[in-house]
């Protein structure tokens, strides 16, 4: 029931030099030899283009976030927001990928072809592989230099070197399926739960060549047979129990309980981070809070459709709302703190927290955003152009693909997980750690061997069925004749001279293209190192060329389209021919873009945050306006003013420059008012009834009429906040007992009784109920 969403890509070969493989039905552990090759080349050939959603953690302030519709991996500091790097990954096909990673190794598993493979970080190369089972029942666990193989479906857990992808010790088996295991905690413990059982388990990875082994098991977490649920915890788990509504939670030796009613589907986040564990009612469309001891709170989520994973960071819920394409955002109390608004072209998102940050990255889209532990919102464009790997930066050369043989771009091995011999945990809590294999395993049908850089093939090739019948040429070569035939001397021609052709010149260097105003774009450049140079020839998007004089060392093409991006190519000519052409691109300034990325309100006022970029057209300046007002100024946040409280309003951004404009909108509603003031209710000597006010009090109803049920009374002095007004169906007065105040108004309190608005002064005044709203 935990759902994550991981990347997706697709998938060539990676066997150039394995044998025929091994065919086992029912399933077996084999290890694949793996050819040394580059990243660039693994991933291309091995996952191609995807959706990697899940941030990949390389360096310290540094992640690795999926960019899909540009088909590359880009990386972004934390801090800032900022892409440094972007790394295209060829290929084709599509299909999910999850990734984990350690200082070492960098394992990525294609769930539509089974296929783990482990990436050495220190020169991009990979180290080994294994296949398993397809689908997104298997998971695999990194913490430290342990790895760890889940298949959910068949309760099988497996050790394997996280760089060599080699099986470690026994592996163990569960009776029937087990939910949980994707992340470890901070312990080291890989915390599982057993529906069929009821239980729960801590799995502890081997050490000196053992295999995993339980370090712990919780009895009766659960009815055998319940819906269950799972997340992680920075030290324990925590168990929701969907069929008797219970949260349990285990941390160290204590086991708590906790009552929460989940109506739909629950979802928990795989890995939570903190104290405040967050279930997301995903058909419902509530969340539900629960903040250590406290009683938990459910959160309401409007709209329509069902809600995605939502986690607790710093402070805050962060609720996923993919069908209405945000990201809500509330206090752990239940309070709106705003939202993330995520644009439709994005695609879905997902969220996760990782090093200290929270991300939420839209894998199909160049969008992304980054939120800090003080809850500013960062936007991040993962596809600038003057970074490495960016349109404007000089590329890398790539490295050739180290492969050899005869694979085909989408083959993949043809070799599965192993049979496991069966092994049923001993259900003592405390077992032996490092149980010992079983006496008689199933013995593997073929040996497997190591992958290394010239990996022994797991079974021999066939010989071949058809040898060359060519047979091999007589090494001793012809006798040469004692008596040659005699050849007539020819007559030499006089000599002639030829005269050597200048070399046609090399490419233009230091080519550079610049935007200088609006719709003109120069492109300059200096004489190549080789050849004599009697000209150039510019042109630009593959026109025709223009012919430029031997000294001229720059050249401007104008008239060109607001925003595009044009390629421009310039060569050296001279008597033996035109040389090879340098190539730059530039893109022409641009209409801003704005995006509203968050809003928060009072009674009276909307304040939207905003991100723009202007492209190089001018200063940018921006207005935000509603029925209701406006405001105009910086591009970062603007707040309109004078709105009437507890009112929807559509807000409509637009940002403008020297080139053009562009909008955002987004519908926020204000908070309803509220107006705080007192009971009075004077007795006095003078008064016709001087104990009138101490004995009953001033009376509330269930609704504006004298004539509804008495809610009871209120003495003089009490404090009550007000709502709204509605007019009676009489008119009251108060007399003496507060200055003869007469009104048909009454004023609606936070618990839902209604006063007189005679017996009842607004702190405010006169001012303060005419900005209360109508009932």
């Amino acid at each position: 029931m935990t759902r994550f969403r991981d990347s997706s890509s697709s998938g060539g070969s990676l066997l150039s030099r394995l044998a025929k493989p091994l065919r086992r039905p029912n399933g077996g552990f084999v290890t694949v030899g793996v050819v040394v090759t580059t990243l660039g080349a693994m991933v291309a050939t091995l996952f191609g283009i995807g959706a990697i959603s899940r941030a990949v953690d390389l360096d310290d302030g540094n992640v690795w976030l999926w960019s899909g519709d540009k088909g590359e991996a880009v990386r972004v500091n934390a801090s800032s927001g900022k892409v440094d790097t972007r790394r295209a990954l060829p290929g084709g096909g599509g299909g999910k990928v999850s990734i984990s990673q350690n200082d070492k190794n960098l394992i990525l598993r294609n769930h539509d072809t089974g296929t783990i493979t482990s990436i050495n970080l220190a020169d991009l190369t990979t180290s080994g592989a294994v296949s398993g089972g397809a689908g997104d029942a298997m998971k695999v666990a990194l913490y430290k230099d342990k790895v760890l193989i889940i298949d959910n479906a068949a309760g099988i857990i497996r050790q394997v070197d996280p760089a060599k992808m080699e099986p470690i010790g026994t592996p163990l088996r569960f009776d029937g399926r087990i939910i949980g295991g994707k992340e470890f905690d901070d312990k080291g413990l890989l915390w599982i739960a057993n529906p069929a059982k009821g239980t729960l388990m801590a799995i502890k990875p081997g050490d000196n060549g053992a295999g995993p082994s339980i370090d712990r098991t919780i009895e009766k977490i659960a009815k055998p047979g319940a819906e269950l649920a799972i997340t992680t915890l920075d030290e324990g788990a925590a168990v929701y129990d969907a069929s008797a509504g219970v949260l349990t939670k285990v941390v160290g030796d204590k086991k708590d309980t906790i009552k929460v009613k989940v109506e739909g589907e629950p979802l928990l986040a795989e890995r939570t981070r903190g104290d405040v564990i967050v279930i997301t009612d995903k058909d419902k469309r509530r969340v539900h809070v629960i903040d250590g001891d406290k009683k938990p709170v459910t959160i309401k989520v409007g709209g329509t459709g069902k809600l995605d994973v939502a986690l607790a960071y710093s402070g805050r819920v962060y609720i996923t709302d993919n069908n209405d394409h945000r990201v809500h955002v509330y206090g752990v109390g239940g309070d709106s703190m705003g939202e993330i608004t995520i644009p439709k072209t994005a695609g879905d998102v997902s969220i996760e927290a990782r090093e200290g940050f929270l991300f939420v990255n839209a894998p199909s889209s160049a969008r992304a955003w980054v939120v800090n532990s003080e809850s500013k919102i960062t936007p991040i464009d993962k596809a600038p152009a003057d970074v490495i790997g960016g349109e404007d930066a000089k590329q890398p050369e790539d490295k050739q693909d180290q492969q050899q043989g005869n694979e085909q771009p989408g083959q993949e091995p043809d070799t599965q997980l192993p049979e496991v011999p069966i092994q049923v945990p001993n259900p003592n809590p405390n077992p032996n750690p490092n149980p010992q294999p079983s006496q008689n395993p199933d013995p593997p049908t073929e040996p497997s061997q190591p992958p290394n850089d010239n990996p022994v093939p797991t079974e021999l090739p066939d010989p071949p069925t058809n040898p060359d019948p060519t047979p091999n040429p007589d090494p001793t070569p012809d006798p040469t004749p004692t008596n040659p035939p005699s050849t007539p001397t020819p007559t030499t021609p006089p000599p002639t001279t030829t005269p050597t052709p200048d070399p046609v010149p090399g490419a233009p260097v230091n080519a550079a293209a610049k935007v200088v105003s609006r719709g003109t774009v120069q492109l300059t450049w200096a004489p190549p190192t080789t050849g004599t140079v009697d000209g150039y020839v510019v042109s630009i998007n593959g026109g025709a060329g223009v012919p430029l004089g031997k000294d001229v060392r720059s050249h401007q093409f104008t008239g060109l389209a607001d925003g595009a991006t044009v390629t421009m190519t310039v060569a050296a000519t001279n008597s033996s021919g035109t040389g090879a052409a340098a190539t730059v691109q530039a893109s022409l300034w641009s209409k801003p873009t704005v995006q509203i990325t968050g809003n928060s309100k009072t009674e009276t006022t909307i304040t939207v945050n905003l991100s723009a970029s202007s492209d190089g057209g001018g200063a940018v300046t921006c207005t935000a306006s509603t029925n209701g007002g406006s405001a105009s100024g910086s591009c970062d946040k603007l707040t309109i003013t004078g709105l009437a409280p507890g009112t929807s309003y559509t807000v409509t951004v637009t940002a403008k420059n020297d080139i053009g404009s562009s909008t955002d909108s987004v519908t926020v509603k204000t908070a309803a008012a509220t107006e705080a003031g007192t009971v009075v209710c004077k007795n006095g000597p003078s008064n016709p009834n001087d104990d009138y006010c101490t004995r009953e009090g001033v009376r509330t109803f269930d609704r504006p009429s004298q004539k509804g049920t008495d809610m009871g009374g209120a003495p003089d002095g009490t404090r009550f906040t007000g709502t709204c007004k509605v007019k009676g169906d009489a008119s009251i007065t108060a007399y003496i007992y507060n200055n003869n105040k007469t009104s048909d108004e009454w004023i609606k309190l936070t618990d839902g009784r209604y006063i007189p608005y005679a017996w009842f002064n607004l702190d405010g005044g006169t001012a303060a109920f005419n900005a209360l709203p109508r009932c």
